[in-house]
């Protein structure tokens, strides 16, 4: 609300504005004599001229002894700037939403596409929306061009990766198309009888408004109610099914989806309950605050926790000690001295220095020693004690090369490319006593003897392979023996 003062300053602005009058063609300025008197005493404030009272006036006068609220017109301004950037920031930030994770713009569709009409809709702040989406996006792509140091538009490439390549079934397994539904409802118990509850309260409040005959505006309100719980009941179930066509399935892609579920439920509930309570249904009032209470008990258990393995249904084939590994890695990310580090999760560097795997993994006995445990993990660091180096690489000479043909080929093309092609040609060999119908073995060996400068041995491989699979298969140099010097 404006004070009486800032009223006294508006008017008089409105009389020291310009009014323009035509009188006989001649257009006369006009200023009120209020206005003139300000403006001529330049020796006293403006305030003290116009508002000879400012100083003694409190708050609750009356007009005329009122106090000048200064902030008001402040608070007034801070308003319309928020009133005008609002729909902007709400474009800039579903768009940025939208360009981190592409299916929020279906999330996003669902819940605001059927609550709006474009009769309704007010086409000023679209444009506003539509700006700060620009905007939004323009702020994606500048992201993007400094990170890769090229033009990537990660919107695309997502779509490419998981709608239309589907490489995530093929690299991560597909799941059946029931299996949101049975991880929301069957499995959770908790969900299963918030479920229950909530379609009774529905078909309560159905019920209820169609034999309703109280005045028209409680039916009305009643039929709302009823209509914003189908509606939002259409969003989650649309939603679940759109996300079940997709091969690929983690309960954290539906995330979205749960908040709908339990907002629908809590829609439901809280209309039922007010109706019981007004008819004194006090037992099924009952059974409904117990019911809440079995739930989020239930949900308290399940609830997933980075500090033990109740997460292991939201995590990918079962990972629930992420946490503990990446403890570990921020430990070693500390350190001066790291020179490599092997991770116990299928990730392996050469010459490294940092161990990191489970506590009840066996590991040598010497040359490491354990720094850092955190949960399920522990982080060993070489010692690099000349005799325990010494140790480890008698142990290493003693360990015996492997009985699987294809994993010793896959050994020989890794120390191929790090350029041990002795140790590389050991792997060939031992593939080849295991399985001696395996063309790329032979390969691996005429490309170790080529580089190793043996052009008998090469010669004699080439040839002993081309009588096993004729001279076209041999002669190919397959990507994994193509060296660079």
């Amino acid at each position: 609300m404006v004070s009486a003062a800032s009223q006294h300053f508006s008017r008089a602005r409105k009389e020291a504005n310009f009014s323009l009058q035509q009188d006989g063609g001649v257009l006369s300025e006009i200023k009120s004599e209020s206005s003139r008197g300000c403006m001529a005493e330049v020796d006293e404030t403006w305030a003290n001229r116009c508002f000879p009272n400012a100083s003694n006036l409190k708050s609750g006068d009356s007009e005329d002894t009122a106090a000048p609220s200064w902030t008001s017109g402040v608070a007034d301004q801070v308003m319309i700037l928020m009133e005008h950037t609002s729909f902007i920031l709400c474009g800039l930030v579903a768009a940025l939403c939208i360009y981190i994770r592409v299916d929020t713009a279906l999330f996003l569709a669902v819940i605001l596409l059927p609550s709006y009409s474009i009769k309704t809709v007010n086409h000023a702040n679209l444009v506003k929306c539509v700006i700060g989406a620009c905007a939004g996006t323009a702020l994606g792509l500048i992201v993007d061009f400094r990170f890769y140091g090229d033009i990537v538009v990660t919107p695309i490439n997502w779509a490419k990766f998981n709608i239309f390549d589907d490489f995530s079934s093929k690299y991560f397994s597909s799941s059946s198309f029931f299996k949101y539904f049975d991880e929301l409802f069957v499995r959770d118990k908790g969900q299963s009888m918030l479920g229950i509850v909530s379609v009774a309260g529905l078909a309560i409040l159905i019920c209820g408004n169609r034999k309703s005959s109280g005045r028209k505006a409680e039916k009305e309100s009643g039929e709302n109610s009823v209509a914003l719980v189908l509606r939002l009941t259409f969003s989650w179930l649309f939603l679940l099914l759109v996300y079940s066509c997709k091969g690929h399935k983690e309960v954290r892609f539906v995330h979205n989806v749960i908040v709908l579920i339990l907002v629908t439920s809590a829609s439901v509930i809280c209309q039922t309950v007010a109706i019981w309570r007004q008819n004194g249904g006090g037992n099924f009032l009952k059974i409904v605050w117990l019911c809440l209470a079995l739930h989020a008990a239930l949900q308290w258990k399940r609830f997933p926790s980075a500090r033990d393995g109740s997460n292991q249904s939201w995590a990918y084939h079962g990972t629930w000690d992420s946490h503990d590994i990446n403890a570990c890695l921020a430990y070693v990310g500390e350190q001066t001295d790291v020179t490599g580090v092997f991770v116990d999760r299928n990730l392996h560097k050469r010459n490294y220095n940092y161990v990191i795997i489970t506590r009840k993994r066996r590991f040598v006995s010497v040359g490491y020693e354990t720094v850092f445990e955190q949960g399920t993990m522990r982080v060993m660091k070489r010692t690099f004690h000349p005799d325990h180096e010494r140790q480890l690489l008698e142990k290493a000479a003693r360990a015996p090369i492997g009985v699987n043909s294809t994993v010793l080929q896959y050994e020989g093309d890794v120390l191929f490319r790090f350029q041990k092609f002795r140790l590389a040609a050991e792997r060939y060999l031992a593939a080849l006593s295991l399985d001696p119908m395996h063309v790329h073995t032979f390969q691996g060996l005429v490309a170790c003897a080529t580089e190793l400068g043996d052009q008998a041995e090469a010669g004699r491989w080439t040839q002993e392979c081309i009588d096993k699979f004729g001279q076209l298969n041999c002669r190919q140099t397959t990507r994994h023996h193509k060296h660079k010097p």
